[in-house]
């Protein structure tokens, strides 16, 4: 399992934001900094949080189930989303796992 770590600017402590991840692999915050977007490589899935103006986390909400988007090149639920990122306009790309 995984978690999300938040470091304030000027602070030198890291808090945990969020916990009970699917083996998070990618994180990405929308251009308005109020939503993180979360990878869970095993889940095959994207979990989205409302970012508080402390830093904290608001609800975990499931934002996209990657299998009902596009078809699985296999069924394993270790080839979930490898990496993800966030353009200035807040379009997400993902990378999926390759199977080996």
């Amino acid at each position: 399992m995984g978690s999300a770590l938040h470091i304030a600017p000027g602070s030198q402590n890291w808090v945990e934001v969020a916990n009970d991840l699917n083996y998070a692999n990618g994180i990405g915050v929308s251009p308005d900094q109020k939503t993180l977007y979360v990878n869970e490589a095993v889940c095959n899935c994207i979990l989205k949080f409302t970012i508080n103006a402390d830093g904290s986390l608001g609800q975990r909400m499931n934002f996209a189930l990657l299998n009902l988007l596009t078809p699985n090149r296999n069924d394993s639920w270790w080839l979930g989303p490898d990496s993800m990122k966030l353009d200035g306009k807040g379009n997400i790309y993902v990378a999926p796992r390759a199977a080996s």
